[in-house]
């Protein structure tokens, strides 16, 4: 079995994230993905993170229409900071499949930061979601060859769907949500895969001015 395990703060959980995975199953590139809310990040330990309560609630309601789509609070529960944690725990229970770490461009341009990341890219195959207008460090790509890894470049669909902004990113929702302002001037409701997200987010006060210093980061 292929299995995607796709790690990420979700702060919030918006379309791209949901459309890129439910492009690789359409395409029978993975047969399940796991989307694990982070604990928090080891290289941008000062950003602030809603709970992780709200974010893993906000993932299972993103995804509630697509059942090969799971919701994993591995490193919520386990307060794991490091990707490597995620990928052994997976790697134990799931000894004999092929595993498949999703991350973004910006993420994958500083894997050889990372603590373990030697065993993240020999235990999985690395798929990368292109984002504009970041480019792929070639000396990364030739740093995790080097050392047995393997890379995907995938393009999210949402880049070329007309009735899709531009531009989609979690903090861009955040300041819609505070300010009202967004680059289209529609609104938020093209940003969210699933209306109830959003529903979610105003009935929990998130993102409010003042409010993001009570968030923690546990669930």
């Amino acid at each position: 079995m292929k299995i995607g395990i796709y790690g990420g703060s979700f702060n919030p959980v918006h379309r791209v994230h949901v459309s890129s995975i439910v492009m690789l199953l359409q395409q029978k590139f993975l047969d399940i993905v796991y989307m694990v809310p982070t604990y928090r990040n080891p290289l941008n330990p000062e950003k602030v993170l809603i709970s992780g309560y709200h974010r893993l609630a906000m993932v299972a309601l993103a995804t509630q229409d697509y059942e090969d789509i799971r919701v994993s609070d591995y490193d919520l529960k386990n307060a794991n900071t490091y990707s490597y944690q995620t990928i052994t725990y997976f790697r134990q229970h799931w000894p004999d499949d092929d595993l498949y770490f999703m991350l973004g461009m910006d993420a994958f341009n500083r894997i050889p930061e990372w603590k373990g990341w030697l065993y993240l890219v020999r235990n999985t195959t690395l798929v990368v979601f292109a984002r504009w207008p970041i480019t792929a460090s070639k000396g990364v790509i030739k740093t995790i060859e080097d050392a047995g890894g393997s890379i995907i470049v995938a393009r999210p669909p949402d880049c070329i769907e007309h009735d899709v902004p531009d531009e989609v990113s979690s903090s861009i929702i955040r300041k819609g949500l505070k300010t009202g302002y967004t680059p289209d001037g529609l609104g938020l409701r093209k940003y969210f895969s699933h209306p109830s997200v959003q529903h979610y987010i105003n009935a929990n006060n998130l993102y409010e001015d003042g409010n993001d210093d009570k968030m923690v980061f546990v669930v």
